[in-house]
């Protein structure tokens, strides 16, 4: 959670480099492409974002230490990440 302070000053850059890359997974495994996608779409959200894609599906945060998952959830708002939280993780795990 003390990651994002750190990351709030390169946030558009991180965004803007990420939107520009063709990124691509080297396994099978697209957990954190799918993550940073989701990310994207709520940008511009104020503090919270759904934690299920717009087809119900839930966003698969698995490649993220436990810390993390506990770390991005509000306990007092279910069914929400923490906005800036998941955009430290989901950027962290790309560092």
């Amino acid at each position: 959670m003390l990651l994002y302070g750190h990351l709030l000053k390169d946030r558009s850059t991180m965004y803007d480099l990420t939107s520009r890359l063709e990124l691509r997974a080297t396994s099978e495994d697209n957990r954190v492409l799918d993550a940073l996608a989701h990310a994207r779409r709520y940008k511009t959200s104020r503090d919270y974002i759904l934690e299920r894609h717009e087809g119900g599906r839930p966003v698969d945060i698995s490649f993220a230490t436990l810390n993390w998952q506990k770390a991005v959830r509000d306990k007092n708002r279910p069914g929400v990440f923490v906005r800036k939280h998941f955009e430290a993780m989901v950027f962290a795990a790309f560092a």
